[in-house]
């Protein structure tokens, strides 16, 4: 059986993701399993339009593709998701229709999910009979346990190829909005006072603007007195995507440091913005692989917020509200950032009239949770991806990423519940619960016990007001 492998690894074959496949190779050597370099070679892919048809060739005649990928940010490699974006550009989407795929990715699991659901809806949106994700830590591999849970999910997959099995779609096809945004006359200007706002964007065109994005920009903008500045991705020097090097783990150095401007960008909005916006159009399902690129070199902070203390709202044109795995990716990057997510607004209306309404809402929201350092209190997307950073820095990755380290015991991040003491002393009492008496009082009491202290704090507040 012929299996394309197509991968998503910039480093090309001298990497984690590949080891895994090289593993399959090694196993099942009566399957090919024919790896394709694509995200190394995008630039090839891009320039040379023959290479890119000899790739869909090899596609078209194989039996079933895998997509292998590494973690870049909540989804993959910008130069993965660019040659995606060429798929359709091209119209070599006939190439993958009804062809059996899966995906492999490795990862410390942040984020795992939203990249396995985003490759999952290529594949549906392809025509492809998806089968399953197989999402290991990056260092399964070592562990025999792990290594035969990698070989049934090979084998389950050549399986189902071989059963010709029908299987159900899970992501529907996306139908994009045409709406066309006619802009309003300006509203009631919302006055920013001595708070900076920046709209960082893929795609402006402040005279004559051909798309509702830059006429959502423009209108967003002139519903504002005060510093607003505009930073577009497409005008700045980008000399390419996130190597994967980790050259900047131990001191948050780029190797493009000083040969591009994307770390000046970051920093310049991190240091002057009180209010942050990012603008971009939905290509396929995710924002454009420009903005992909720029989120991954955001990497030489690590991981480390790059927009503490911020203010957030997004301009987004596209479908949005069919695309939930997107809008998650949104909201955890903000999250993941440190900042207040205030709102997010999108070109899914009904008439222009609402979509003037609700960017005029969104600027004065903005601003009423700048003056006020309004900050909502993180979910599960903060929370959690927050823990497993601190769980991998404070262990296995603190030699590489030496920055992290010291960054999170600065910010007394290393909250680790096994250092609470007073939690620690009360379960020293644990063994008490063994006695029926005991077991009995403390279950009669426990909502008492847990709302108790709460109540101090109202009665606390009442005395006060």
């Amino acid at each position: 059986m012929k299996i394309v492998v197509l991968n998503g690894s910039p480093k090309g074959n001298n990497s984690v993701t590949m080891s895994y496949i090289k593993y399959l190779q090694v196993k099942y050597p009566e399957h090919d399993l024919d790896i394709k370099t694509v995200a190394l070679s995008l630039p090839k892919l891009e320039k040379n339009e023959s290479a890119f048809k000899d790739l869909i060739a090899e596609i078209q005649s194989s039996d079933a593709v895998i997509w292998a990928y590494p973690l870049y940010f909540m989804l993959v490699h910008s130069n993965y998701k660019r040659f995606i974006e060429l798929i359709g550009e091209r119209k070599a989407d006939n190439a993958f229709k009804g062809k059996y795929a899966a995906s492999l990715s490795t990862s410390i699991h942040f984020y795992d999910h939203s990249a396995n659901n985003y490759i999952h809806a290529i594949s549906d949106d392809l025509g492809m009979k998806f089968v399953s994700s197989y999402s290991p830590e990056m260092h399964d591999l070592m562990n025999p346990k792990k290594r035969s849970n990698l070989e049934k999910f090979f084998e389950e997959f050549v399986s189902v190829i071989e059963a010709k099995a029908n299987l159900p779609k899970a992501y529907p096809t996306v139908k994009p909005p045409t709406f066309v945004y006619q802009n309003g006359l300006d509203g009631n200007k919302t006055d920013l006072g001595d708070k900076k706002l920046v709209i960082v964007t893929d795609q402006y065109h402040e005279k004559e603007p051909a798309d509702n994005l830059s006429t959502m920009i423009n209108r967003f903008k002139n519903s504002l007195t005060g510093d607003v500045k505009i930073i577009d991705l497409s005008t700045i020097k980008m000399n390419g995507g996130c190597l994967g090097c980790l050259h900047c783990g131990m001191d948050n150095i780029c190797v493009y440091d000083s040969k591009d401007d994307v770390r000046k960008i970051y920093e310049s909005v991190g240091a002057e913005a009180d209010i942050v916006i990012f603008a971009g159009t939905i290509k396929d399902r995710y924002l454009s692989s420009t903005w992909k690129c720029f989120v991954d070199r955001g990497f030489f902070h690590t991981h480390q917020p790059s927009f503490k203390d911020k203010q957030f709202g997004y301009l987004i044109s596209g479908p949005l509200g069919q695309n939930a795995n997107l809008r998650e990716v949104l909201e955890a990057y903000v999250e993941m950032s440190y900042a207040n997510l205030v709102g997010i607004v999108t070109d899914e209306v009904e008439t222009s009239q609402d979509l003037d309404n609700q960017l005029d809402y969104l600027a004065k929201r903005l601003l009423t949770s700048a003056q006020k350092d309004y900050f909502k209190p993180n979910t599960f997307l903060g929370v959690g991806g927050a823990k497993i950073f601190r769980d991998d820095i404070y262990g296995g990755l603190r030699f590489i990423f030496q920055k992290d380290y010291q960054y999170l015991k600065r910010n007394h991040m290393l909250n680790f519940p096994q250092r609470d003491l007073p939690t620690r002393l009360l379960n020293l009492f644990l063994p008490l619960t063994r006695i029926p008496a005991v077991k009995k009082m403390i279950q009669s009491k426990t909502m008492d016990m847990m709302h108790l202290p709460h109540d101090k704090v109202v009665q606390s507040a009442k005395k006060k007001g």
